[in-house]
């Protein structure tokens, strides 16, 4: 048997590490990337003061009623996704820091060869 060169090895990681896949290993060029923003963050929103604000947490995205994939925003509330075209539904998590998580549910439709670019606000309860 014959032994391969040592760089072989670490040309097929390199060959990996840069395909991408979709959540159950799917390769696809779409996907969903944005910020989350929540607010109000306080009572009474003044002119040229933020009345809302980014956040992190956890996401899950759904669909046909499955859940088939999570995210994490960081902490200016961006992030990114590989998922093939179709309608999603992300949803924040249960510990995210908004009210009602489950029921401000957000649609979004992924389309062929396009990474679609969102910005989810969610509502803090606060007033």
């Amino acid at each position: 048997m014959r032994n391969l060169h040592p760089v072989v090895p670490l040309l097929l990681v390199g060959a990996l590490a840069c395909s991408t896949a979709a959540p159950g290993g799917q390769e696809t060029d779409s996907g969903i990337e944005g910020q989350v923003t929540r607010g109000p963050i306080q009572p009474v929103c003044v002119v040229d003061a933020p009345c809302d604000e980014p956040f992190a947490a956890l996401f899950h995205v759904s669909q046909d009623g499955r859940e088939i994939a999570t995210f994490h925003s960081d902490g200016a509330g961006l992030f990114s996704i590989e998922l093939p075209p179709g309608d999603y539904i992300i949803t924040a998590d249960s510990t995210a820091p908004i009210m009602f998580p489950a029921q401000q549910a957000k649609t979004v439709l992924v389309e062929p060869n396009t990474v679609v670019r969102v910005a989810l606000d969610f509502d803090t309860g606060i007033r």
